[in-house]
């Protein structure tokens, strides 16, 4: 370490600065104008007037480039500018201009490559450039590494640096090199290489200060600048991702859409309308329309019996745990086994659910959460009942025409794909003309519960049915379907209702 004066042989140096000046002052007053002391005393005060005129000068330049270095500094975070064509040009030219450089190049060290590219410069000839281009100067190996010293420094003649920067430069010898590492948290970002003729002046201590505060500055300006154009970046790609997402849901949700009926089936005496809506693009909901003739216990292949005694139609109804994509994917495997097992089961709804539960099982295992209500009714025009099992499904609310009642189809079973020894019954109601069937998931009693103001939502329900159970099953989807769309937005929850009457 440097040997250091105590701080009190300043002030002390300043105090007989200012005797010895006062003393001259007064000499040069008080004596004659011929006499030694007044001729020394004269000296003295020229010589002061010197270092103070010098001194003023320092400050004022040091003032000047203070006020430089603070517009500097601002204009280095405009990430704006960095954003143009030529980014780091501007950085450059104002470090010119406030270091009064002859000539300079700023470097940037690539990460990937190693390699110390020019990326600016200032009155530099075109094909000097063209040729540090072109050699790629590798950091590691060339001689750049050596000017690394992690502070500005003035490239002495006696460096082997020195005398390739000459040759580099056309040998000039009227010429000095300054270099200034740029650093940003602690990674070497590039440098500046800079020029100045000797014969208008050479580079100073001063030089070397001012040039650190500006690299620091360029530092930061440079982090900044690639974290913004790195977020930028990633941005992009996450902008390209949604729009791909995007454009895969709207087709998930396409073929989801096909697997819904189009329109209600033509069955005489009964009539039948829906209405669904998923929180998200897809969701968990299904149902579907179950119509054939019975031939044992499975489904006559034959279409072309009209007026089949053993004609059955039913209806399924379910909701997969989740929404989104996830139970959508649930939604379509539960779907596809309950088409499946109608196929072989017709018109016994206990078995199709105890053969869906174990196709479940089987698929996702024994440690396997995932789970699913399903309704499943068949209603058996010749006998005019309905035969009905529930897995956990929401009770679907029945409206007795002759005693103007309103019951509910109780679960009869667990939910689907919990236990593989799930039992699941089936009970039957007789069903007649002004009848009605009201199907729904849970997404609409948390709807009525949420915005009906009402701790349970099932009761809003059924008094919401009551007082349109007059309406026709057409007019009667269309109120929920003008409730539901008064609040915008995705939902909380998947909604689907299907009213059922028989005429």
């Amino acid at each position: 370490m440097a040997f250091q004066l105590p701080p009190f042989f300043y002030s002390l140096r300043r105090l007989l600065f200012v005797l010895a000046w006062s003393v001259s002052l007064g000499l040069a007053f008080g004596a004659a104008p011929s006499t030694i002391l007044w001729k020394l005393s004269m000296v003295f005060q020229l010589v002061v007037f010197v270092i103070i005129l010098s001194k003023y000068f320092t400050f004022h330049h040091e003032l000047g480039f203070l006020r430089e270095f603070h517009y500097l500094s601002q204009t280095m975070d405009d990430i704006r500018r960095l954003e143009s064509g030529k980014p780091f040009d501007h950085l450059l030219k104002a470090v010119v201009h406030l270091m009064r450089f002859d000539r300079s190049i700023f470097f940037l060290k690539e990460s990937e490559t190693n390699f110390i590219r020019p990326v600016s410069w200032q009155n530099i000839e075109q094909n000097l450039i063209t040729d540090l281009e072109a050699k790629g100067n590798d950091f590691s190996l060339g001689f750049w590494a050596s000017l690394n010293k992690n502070e500005p420094e003035i490239i002495l003649p006696s460096s082997k640096a020195f005398h390739a920067l000459s040759e580099l430069f056309c040998q000039n010898p009227k010429q000095e090199f300054l270099t200034a590492p740029i650093i940003g948290e602690k990674n070497f970002l590039g440098f500046i290489l800079a020029l100045r003729d000797i014969s208008r002046e050479r580079f100073s201590d001063d030089d070397l200060v001012q040039m650190q505060v500006l690299a620091d500055q360029l530092g930061i300006t440079l982090k900044n600048h690639f974290l913004h154009k790195e977020v930028a970046q990633k941005a992009e790609q996450l902008e390209r991702q949604n729009l791909q997402i995007h454009k895969e849901l709207e087709l998930a949700k396409m073929i989801q859409d096909s697997v819904f009926p189009r329109s209600p089936p033509n069955w005489k005496g009964i009539s039948f309308a829906a209405y669904r809506r998923s929180a998200r693009f897809v969701g968990g909901d299904f149902y579907n329309y179950l119509g054939g003739c019975r031939w044992g216990d499975s489904l006559c292949e034959n279409a072309t019996c009209g007026n089949c005694p053993r004609q059955v139609q039913g209806i399924l109804i379910g909701d997969v745990c989740g929404k989104g994509i996830p139970a959508a994917i649930g939604m379509a495997m539960v779907n596809s086994l309950l088409n499946e097992k109608v196929v072989y089961f017709m018109s016994d709804p206990a078995r199709i659910l105890t053969e869906v539960n174990l196709s479940l099982k089987r698929y996702l295992g024994a440690e396997s959460r995932f789970n699913s209500s399903a309704f499943v009714g068949f209603y058996e025009p010749k006998e005019q009942k309905f035969v009905y099992s529930n897995a956990g499904h929401d009770f679907p609310l029945y409206y007795n025409s002759k005693d103007k009642s309103l019951s509910s189809l109780e679960s009869t079973g667990t939910l689907l794909g919990l236990f593989r020894e799930s039992k699941f019954s089936a009970k039957e109601i007789k069903l007649q003309s002004g009848d009605r069937l009201f199907f729904y998931t849970d997404g609409l009693v948390d709807f009525f519960e949420k915005h009906q103001n009402s701790e349970d939502g099932f009761g809003p329900l059924k008094s919401f049915m009551l007082n349109r159970i007059s309406y026709n099953v057409h007019d009667f989807i269309k109120e929920i379907s003008n409730l539901v769309g008064l609040v915008p937005g995705e939902g909380d929850d998947d909604i689907t209702a299907v009213m059922m009457a028989m005429e």
